[in-house]
């Protein structure tokens, strides 16, 4: 079984508080969202990369429109015409 490690001052970061604000969500809801997104993209990436992902199919994973771009406004999510880059990963 994989697992993930998250910090658990996630919720008190204000990334955190600046994606809830943005999206209209409670940060217990935002950090529930990028743990799914983040065990997502553990089972698809060693690097940080997932070659030929989109930021809607991260959406889908948060179970929220607008999620990537939120991400991204914060530093923590890039995309391009090749998939999608988790800095720092």
């Amino acid at each position: 079984m994989s697992w993930i490690k998250i910090q658990t001052t996630l919720i008190d970061d204000p990334a955190v508080s600046a994606i809830a604000a943005r999206l209209r969500m409670t940060e217990t809801h935002v950090v529930g969202c990028l743990v799914a997104v983040w065990a997502w993209a553990d089972n698809l990436t060693v690097d940080g990369f997932v070659l030929h992902a989109t930021p809607a199919q991260v959406d889908r994973k948060a179970g929220k429109k607008g999620f990537a771009e939120a991400m991204e406004d914060v530093g923590w999510l890039g995309h391009d015409a090749l998939g999608v880059r988790f800095p720092k990963w």
